[in-house]
């Protein structure tokens, strides 16, 4: 069980944690400051890693005098480390055990044990975690937990020979009269057997005792479920098979129970847990924890605002709408299924149960802590769901059209909303409270951005002008309107200093202190669709109907690069995030991704006969998300090329796809009304980069 407890006030001692065993022989583990994790993620083609090395692990342990078996080997994928720890050894039932906290500004003492039973045990780590200024030591060097993978082989009992047996009975003469696995004895050692001299009874040893590690129990379930000559689990399948729960005392019993899928190669040589079975199986458990019309409650903040029972009470424009006991609603989970071959992808559709009239959604946005998602829909409602349970948590009403653009605030605080009634609204994110009404445009609002500094909120509508507010008096400070006709869309450069934004075939970039015109982006001869600025703020890249991307000097205006690798309308563009590569996505169904200087193509990714209407990279450049028009969602390793998972549950085109700021999750948004999250995480567990 984890349980965080929250830092004291300077000078004010920790109230103890005080722990009541609840079973003989139990242990307890208290980081005394915040621990950091890292580790590989879980995944298909870790067994496979360990299986072709471990030979070579164990041949490097004897060099080196170390007398371990091959099975004693593992290997580990990932720890957690802290600065100071105490561990408690507990040997009775009923025992109390308290720890005592320390001064905050005295963290040499470290924490100390007292036990109602003196036969308890405690270790602890070095209390002496500050360094002689003062200062907390930024190293983080005790290691006190493990992520691991462990392999068994299959083992049988040795087929024993009588002494007095006749030369039938005998090894081979090619065999090695010192192999281990014969063993002989005397006649009086063994018990006579009918039957034929041929046959010989195997049977696995040694005997499994019934008390040991789960992992080793998961290693003998696979090894008696299938045929296969190596097992292979971690301690992470061990968590995913248990879904939360404690371990059981008997973990053999609890395994065979468990109807679990296993995945044996095809030369038999290595057993698995199916990552796919797993994967399907923490939807299914989630589902069947929370069914889609059960309201829940959401997640406590510690953001300044009205409780949650005030929140509740909020009556404003209808903006927030909890069920009758106060709680919140909850999405539908999508668990999947394996069909053969065939793999959907389990994921979470974000919507609002009792509410299938909201029609299309506008480009979805998440959050910049990664905890919730908001788009704007045809019904002119804004919506805000929690990212990882689906829980609604906000509904925002006060439009009286379409809503087209929703962007959040830096601090997340805030959420703006522009629409097709001409107005874009500001919403606190905490309360729903309507914060204030940008009124100035003359016609549609068809996009919107928060600068990166949190200082100005962009608008650009149907009526050719782009109007820039103070994002905390709300206050006008610009209108440009050198604009030939609708602006189409927008962004800042990552320092807040410049807006791009563009209309019909030209872009243009604005001085978002000054509200001047800096440079005019020439060139295109259709309209442009998408602009996206390098991660330095320097170089811009469009994407245009006259089937070219282009680079330009976002100082001067000067093309850079112009890339053809298209034969159809580019809808989509984005830098990488070093800044390296472009990627475009067009009508002809493709993505190009070209070197961001020389414009020479790196990769071109095709999967699906459809129109690419989104794409984005992911954080850490890594991947790259695809939405189409025909409703598909794929994931691509953006430096091989190629396709990682090909989503589906969309019904028709996808407006936009987006990482969350850790990359763990992709969200994509479309015109049949809904939102969808999809897991990066089972991605990589179940098609591995490396």
């Amino acid at each position: 069980m984890y349980r965080k407890v929250e830092g004291c006030p300077t000078g004010v001692e920790c109230p103890p944690i005080t722990i009541t065993l609840q079973k003989d022989k139990a242990a307890f583990l208290v980081s005394q400051t915040t621990a950091g994790r890292k580790h590989i993620m879980a995944n298909d083609a870790m067994p496979e890693y360990m299986l072709r090395n471990r030979d070579n692990w164990h041949r490097l342990a004897q060099g080196m005098r170390h007398a371990v078996h091959k099975d004693e080997i593992v290997m580990i994928s990932g720890w957690v480390k802290t600065r100071s720890w105490v561990l408690g050894l507990g040997q009775k039932r009923g025992t109390t055990m308290i720890v005592n906290g320390v001064a905050a500004d005295n963290a040499n003492e470290g924490l100390r044990v007292d036990s109602t039973d003196p036969s308890s045990v405690t270790r602890r780590g070095p209390a002496q975690f500050r360094l002689q200024s003062g200062q907390i030591n930024p190293l983080r060097d005790q290691c006190i937990f493990l992520n691991y993978y462990k392999a068994k082989s299959r083992i049988f009992a040795p087929p024993k020979l009588e002494a007095n047996a006749g030369p039938h009975n005998l090894p081979d003469s090619n065999e090695d009269p010192d192999n281990e696995r014969f063993d002989v004895t005397t006649n009086n050692d063994v018990e006579t057997t009918s039957g034929d001299d041929d046959d010989i009874e195997i049977a696995e040893y040694p005997p499994v005792p019934s008390n040991h590690h789960p992992i080793d129990a998961a290693l003998d379930f696979i090894l008696e479920s299938a045929e296969c000559d190596v097992a292979i689990a971690s301690d992470v399948d061990v968590h995913d098979i248990l879904e939360g729960v404690p371990w059981p005392d008997d973990v053999n019993e609890f395994l065979k129970r468990r109807e679990l899928s296993l995945d044996i190669g095809e030369d038999k040589k290595v057993g698995k847990f199916s990552v796919k079975d797993m994967i399907v199986r923490k939807y299914q458990n989630l589902a069947a924890h929370r069914h889609d019309n059960e309201p829940i409650p959401p997640e406590p903040t510690d953001q300044p605002g009205p409780s949650s029972a005030e929140h509740s009470d909020y009556e404003q424009d209808e903006s927030t709408i909890p069920t009758a006991d106060g709680r919140w609603r909850a999405s539908a989970i999508i668990p999947g299924k394996i069909d053969g071959d065939t793999f959907e992808w389990p994921h979470i559709k974000l919507s609002e149960p009792d509410d299938d009239e909201a029609g299309a959604t506008c480009p979805a946005a998440v959050s910049p802590d990664g905890k919730l998602v908001a788009a704007g829909f045809e019904d002119a409602v804004v919506r805000v769901w929690d990212i990882d349970t689906g829980a609604l948590m906000l509904k925002l009403q006060a439009h009286a059209d379409n809503v087209a653009a929703v962007a959040f605030s830096p601090d997340c605080s805030k959420l703006v909303s522009g629409s097709a009634d001409g107005v874009a609204i500001v919403w606190s994110t905490y309360t729903g409270e309507n914060l204030a009404q940008l009124v100035g445009h003359e016609g549609d609002i068809w996009c919107l951005a928060y600068s990166p500094d949190g200082a100005t909120v962009a608008t650009g509508s149907i009526d050719c002008t782009v109007k820039l507010w103070d994002a905390h008096t709300y206050d006008i400070i610009h209108t440009l309107d050198d604009h030939p006709s609708v602006v189409q869309c927008m962004a800042f450069s990552s320092d807040s200093s410049l807006l791009v934004t563009s209309a019909q075939d030209q872009g243009k970039v604005w001085n978002t202190r000054t509200g001047h015109l800096v440079s005019s982006l020439s060139g295109h001869e259709n309209v442009v669709w998408a602009v996206s600025f390098s991660p330095d703020g320097r170089r811009i890249v469009t994407g245009s109907e006259d089937n070219t991307s282009r680079i330009w000097n976002s100082a001067t205006g000067d093309e850079l690069v112009t890339i053809r690798e298209h034969t159809n309308p580019v809808w989509t563009v984005q830098f990488s995030p070093d800044g390296q590569e472009v990627l475009s996505g067009s009508y002809d169904s493709t993505i190009s991704l070209c070197d961001s200087y020389l414009g020479t193509q790196r990769n071109l990714l095709r999967n699906v006969a459809s129109t690419v209407t989104s794409a984005a990279y992911s954080p850490d450049g890594d991947y790259i998300a695809s939405g189409y028009s025909d409703g598909s969602v794929n994931v691509w390793n953006a430096k091989k090329g190629t396709i990682m998972a090909d989503f589906k549950g969309h019904e028709d085109k996808v407006k936009a796809v987006i990482f969350s700021p850790d990359g763990q999750e992709i969200v994509s948004s479309s015109d049949d009304g809904s939102v969808r999250v999809w897991s990066m995480e089972d991605v990589v567990r179940l098609v591995p980069t490396f």
